[in-house]
């Protein structure tokens, strides 16, 4: 079959789209990847425009190729935002990146490699799973696009991602270490190798456990690029770094405020000398960990409830002193109204998060692992599709009121009068780490 293009215009008010809807032709070399026939020169007025372009090959987990083309806006005097998609068969985005056009009929060579761009807005997606692309203009005035192409990008921009980033996040001498499926790098060089493979060691099965714990919801994407954490000796470096990885990304992420942050899948924190191993490096990795096997985002809302939870809960299995037992043991004892550290479990799941709240979604989790496995696997794949918890709720036969009161009997049986000494454990180790 030959490369064909097929256009179709539609009327508009104030946004501009141009699909490009890529239909994939496999042949034995799956690592080239190409647009077929691409017109030299489009102008997008107050119309909605859609083409079809065949693309021959089948992106990478880590595609190794750029889109390029040339963009011009015929208005001096406004400063239009392009935003350029990848997606699914479905028509849904897995991935995205914005470029601002500035207010002048200069031309705006926009050239970014795919492994550059952002996740979705609502899903997370594999690059091998997009079979289309698309571009959208978004104001008025006039768009020319000229020399639309994808092409290998440059050396510069093929080394491994990890690696990569470590060169980007510090600006001196750092250390890195990769094995298991984890990256690690640091520029505190104090940090013993000792100390550094223990992180490892904890995070490392969390993959196998997930994958045994939510089996339905088990997918995991990115190919074999493995989980990142970089750790700053310098306090500032650590938000600084999100700062500039979102500049690079084409995107503004505000700077972290807690001990550690991870966005989409990238973690990152910063050491401190009288705490050597934080729990917080291993509850970030997990948060990496989740967004690439569970398809949760950590920074998007309706995701975090189970994020948050997922890596409390662990965390608690391995550095228990992150929360006092008694903390536990008072509120478990005292009536659900928000007035203590915890809240009624249907505004828990559908409020914002905050950090108070971790210790309580610590014991959700803990309890659906203990009592009811399917609903939490239910709830992860429900909320990787998008799908709203009272919806979820229904089709699992489930209510709030009745889970309430469930999990208070098993957190009072639990977290018992009397238990508060600080030796027991929250949770026990599951046996994933016990090989």
């Amino acid at each position: 079959m030959y490369p064909f293009v097929q256009w179709a215009t539609s009327y508009g008010k104030r946004a501009l789209r141009l699909f490009l809807v890529a239909t994939a032709v496999l042949y034995p070399s799956e690592s080239q990847v190409a647009l077929g026939q691409v017109p030299e020169r489009l102008v997008i007025t107050a119309a909605e425009c859609a083409c079809q372009i065949p693309i021959i090959g089948k992106f990478k987990s880590v595609p190794i190729q750029r889109l390029s083309c040339i963009l011009s806006s015929s208005d001096a005097r406004i400063t239009p935002k392009v935003r350029f998609y990848a997606n699914d068969t479905n028509g849904n985005m897995l991935f995205q990146r914005v470029i601002i056009i500035p207010r002048r009929n200069t031309d705006v060579t926009f050239d970014v490699p795919f492994k550059k761009w952002r996740w979705g807005s609502n899903l997370i997606g594999d690059w091998e799973e997009v079979t289309s692309l698309a571009l959208s203009l978004e104001g008025d005035g006039h768009l020319l696009v000229r020399q639309l192409s994808i092409d290998d990008a440059p050396e510069l921009e093929l080394g491994d991602q990890p690696e990569y980033r470590a060169a980007f996040a510090f600006d001196g001498v750092y250390r890195q270490f990769r094995e298991k499926n984890i990256f690690i790098a640091t520029d505190a060089l104090e940090m013993s190798e000792n100390i550094i493979h223990t992180i490892i060691e904890k995070s490392a099965p969390a993959k196998d456990w997930l994958q045994a714990a939510l089996p339905r919801a088990f997918s995991p994407c990115g190919g074999d690029v493995p989980t990142q954490l970089f750790i700053f000796r310098v306090q500032e470096h650590y938000p600084r770094f999100f700062e500039r990885l979102g500049e690079s990304l084409g995107l503004s992420i505000a700077p972290p405020q807690a001990g550690g942050y991870t966005f989409q899948d990238v973690a990152a924190s910063a050491w401190k000398e009288d705490v050597p191993e934080r729990p917080v490096f291993f509850h970030e990795l997990v948060h990496a960990i989740v967004a690439r096997t569970i398809r949760l985002d950590p920074g998007k809302a309706e995701h975090k409830w189970l994020q948050e939870g997922i890596a409390s809960y662990l965390q608690l299995c391995f550095y228990p002193s992150s929360i006092a037992r008694n903390d536990m043991v008072r509120n478990f004892s005292q009536p659900v109204t928000g007035s203590t550290l915890f809240k009624p479990i249907r505004a828990l799941l559908s409020e914002t998060v905050t950090t108070r709240q971790y210790a309580q979604l610590a014991t959700i989790i803990g309890f659906m692992i203990d009592v009811h496995p399917a609903w939490l696997d239910a709830f992860a794949c429900a909320a990787d599709r998008g799908e709203k918890i009272d919806e979820t709720a229904n089709k699992i036969g489930m209510d709030f009121d009745s889970l309430e009161a469930e999990w208070l009997t098993w957190g009072r049986r639990r977290f018992s009068p009397g238990t508060e000494n600080e030796s027991l454990p929250h949770f026990p180790i599951p046996k994933n780490w016990n090989n």
